[in-house]
């Protein structure tokens, strides 16, 4: 693999891999993995299924297994992985975070702080366009409290902002109106993971930001058990979440986007490939899998269905051999 050598205001990235991006999905995923029980555990919203951890160690591992099977690696096609093989709402989100993101760098060596904020600014705008209700206190929240932060001319100090951007959303979130006891949003502290390998895989350094606090289990935790799914606005149960691929054309997604709103919720619908007939990633949570497959199969053919029931005990039971 070709390596550089940048000066970025302030910081010189010696031997950076032109495919710099590859090391950070791996340093996420790793992170992910070495929290992933404590995500799991903090899950609650948008039904606590006990399975953020999992669901984002899954999808991060897809774009980077894929990418390091390659003989040329491309961080589109290790996030167009990650998305047909996404896991949950915070798998979803964060690949199409990624594909968002590998829309603007591609080509670039290594980006500066001006093309990575363009780069943010697309996956976050791109999330919140693939949910049917985007809600704050979430993952969402994070991406967009990056993507705010603007550029320095020294490039080091700039990724060093975006970690502190995102503790500071992390730590907010506590307060979001779907928050229990006083936790933080499972998948928003993943995000936050997620941007402090970026600060690490590019600098070759540690963040300095202290939020190990927020790495261990609540003491509120203690004594108290998962809220039920219906606490946080679920429907009847008992409720399954249904995820597919689909080609249709881009004006029939509307249309698809509000069948699925009428029978069920925590929708989003995200393009994989574009085209006359776009290949999209579907997700919904009903409460029964029939709900959800009368809809899409009035729509098209679904491809790659894959049906979970939204159950904390179940997760866990499935998960067992995952989290070993």
């Amino acid at each position: 693999m070709e390596k550089l050598t940048v000066r970025r205001g302030g910081i010189t990235l010696k031997q950076l891999p032109a495919n710099w991006w590859l090391p950070w999905l791996v340093r996420a995923r790793t992170q992910l993995v070495e929290h992933r029980n404590l995500l799991n555990r903090i899950n609650v919203f948008p039904v606590a299924d006990a399975d953020t951890g999992t669901n984002l160690v899954t999808t991060l591992g897809r774009a980077a297994d894929t990418a390091g099977l390659a003989d040329e690696p491309d961080f589109a096609s290790a996030a167009r992985a990650a998305l047909r093989g996404a896991r949950g709402n915070s798998g979803t989100l964060v690949s199409v975070w990624l594909l968002g993101l590998a829309g603007e760098l591609e080509g670039l060596d290594c980006p500066d702080g001006a093309q990575l904020q363009r780069a943010l600014l697309a996956g976050s705008q791109r999330a919140q366009n693939a949910l049917s209700q985007p809600a704050e206190g979430t993952v969402l929240t994070v991406m967009s409290a990056i993507a705010a932060v603007p550029p320095t001319e020294n490039f080091g100090g700039y990724l060093s902002g975006l970690v502190a951007a995102a503790e500071v959303a992390v730590r907010q979130t506590a307060h979001a109106e779907h928050a229990r006891h006083g936790w933080v949003d499972s998948g928003a502290l993943g995000m936050l993971l997620i941007t402090s390998t970026l600060h690490t895989a590019v600098t070759g350094t540690e963040t300095t930001a202290d939020f190990s606090d927020l790495l261990v289990l609540p003491p509120a935790f203690e004594g108290k058990k998962l809220v039920d799914s219906g606490a946080a606005g679920a429907g009847a149960q008992p409720q399954v979440e249904v995820m597919c691929t689909m080609q249709l054309p881009v004006y029939e997604v509307t249309a698809l986007r509000s069948a699925l709103d009428t029978v069920g919720d925590s929708v989003s619908i995200a393009q994989v490939h574009a085209g006359n007939e776009a290949l999209w990633a579907i997700h919904v949570h009903v409460a029964e899998e029939k709900d959800a497959l009368r809809v899409l199969e009035a729509a098209g053919k679904p491809q790659d269905v894959r049906v979970t029931a939204l159950d904390a005990a179940e997760h866990q039971e499935r998960h067992a051999g995952d989290r070993a």
